[in-house]
């Protein structure tokens, strides 16, 4: 199977007004989330990422928010076994090692696989 290298590189160059971050700002608010009170709360903020593009896209730019306001980030992967092992085992093992990349990185991001 083929990976294709972590977008980490793309965190540090992003800039912190992109629209990305103000739409993921945006839905949050409107779901009811406060990043203020979750920061001063010490409560993490939670994500499901498959390893697809879009959620992948979302990890990232969530990273970036929740380093801005000091949230932790807890994200999880399911391995459904919809598709061929290698290929459902691969996206999980994509996430887990890209939440390890970005943790290295400064971003307080963990990631649990679920089978």
């Amino acid at each position: 199977m083929e990976f294709f290298p972590h977008p980490c590189f793309f965190l540090e160059s992003m800039q912190k007004t992109n629209i990305l971050e103000k739409q993921l700002v945006s839905g949050l608010v409107s779901c009811g989330v406060d990043l203020q009170a979750l920061s001063s709360s010490k409560k993490a903020l939670g994500a499901a990422v498959s390893g697809g593009a879009d959620s992948v896209c979302l990890l990232l730019g969530l990273c970036s928010i929740c380093k801005e306001y000091s949230i932790p980030l807890k994200v999880i992967t399911v391995n459904h076994f919809i598709r061929s092992d290698a290929e459902s085992s691969g996206d999980t093992e994509y996430v887990h090692s890209l939440c390890k990349t970005l943790k290295d990185q400064g971003y307080d991001v963990e990631c649990s696989i679920y089978n």
